[in-house]
């Protein structure tokens, strides 16, 4: 294997804990919002670590009003932002974005994989093989049993693929990859959106970026203000 898994999870929540949080649910559709954290690179320069974070959610999506309210208010404070991102975010916006964030976990639940990039096969060093990997890596660290539940279609909806030409190939591979991971009883489907398009792209870029702190830099305080919600935390060693 060119992956061995370490299953760092946390404790689970009780059963009427996940009633609760799906209980405003509209639709059986459930999403998953993906991003990055971290680059794919591998020279002197690169991160130490990569991570892909999902957020998932039932329509209604809760928190897009509040974010929408948020974007308009600073806009009329004179901070005129097309989205919220959270690397570029100032400390202000990204303190008021994060409030919002933690007003609203019970709806959602975050699953993240981490990988200490110099670990990693060589043969995977190729921008798109690395992506591919770690995007198995991530569909074989969630429980879809658990996760997916009563819902008939999950949708997962990514930023714009990070990678550099032969996207096709690339859309081409994550599709074999959920193929052979999705459980077979489920409709899926596979999409990939520039994050400005959606709230939930933006809310796991936030949330990536708190993995992102802890294991780049040690630092945990945005993580913990998600840890609640945090269904799984899975580090390759």
């Amino acid at each position: 294997m060119l992956f061995r898994f370490f299953w760092g999870m946390w404790t689970k929540e009780p059963q009427w804990e996940k009633d609760r949080r799906w209980k405003l649910q509209v639709s059986n559709t459930l999403y998953l919002f993906l991003d990055e954290s971290g680059d794919l690179g591998f020279g002197p320069k690169a991160s130490r670590f990569f991570a892909l974070t999902s957020v998932a959610m039932y329509r209604p999506f809760q928190g897009g009003a509040a974010l929408d309210d948020l974007r308009y208010d600073l806009l009329e404070k004179g901070v005129a932002l097309e989205q919220f991102h959270c690397a570029n975010d100032n400390r202000h916006v990204r303190s008021q974005v994060f409030e919002v964030i933690a007003e609203n976990l019970g709806n959602w639940q975050i699953d993240t994989c981490v990988i200490e990039k110099r670990k990693t096969h060589p043969s995977l060093h190729q921008h798109s093989s690395f992506y591919t990997a770690m995007f198995a890596a991530f569909l074989n660290s969630v429980s879809w049993p658990d996760m997916v539940r009563d819902a008939h279609e999950v949708i997962i909806i990514t930023d714009a693929l990070p990678v550099r030409g032969k996207r096709n190939a690339v859309q081409k591979a994550l599709q074999g990859v959920m193929a052979h991971t999705m459980p077979n009883t489920i409709k899926y489907n596979l999409l990939h959106h520039r994050s400005s398009s959606h709230y939930g792209l933006q809310i796991a870029d936030y949330c990536g970026w708190a993995v992102f702190r802890k294991f780049e830099y040690g630092d945990p305080e945005a993580h913990n203000k998600l840890r609640h919600a945090v269904n799984s935390e899975t580090l390759i060693p």
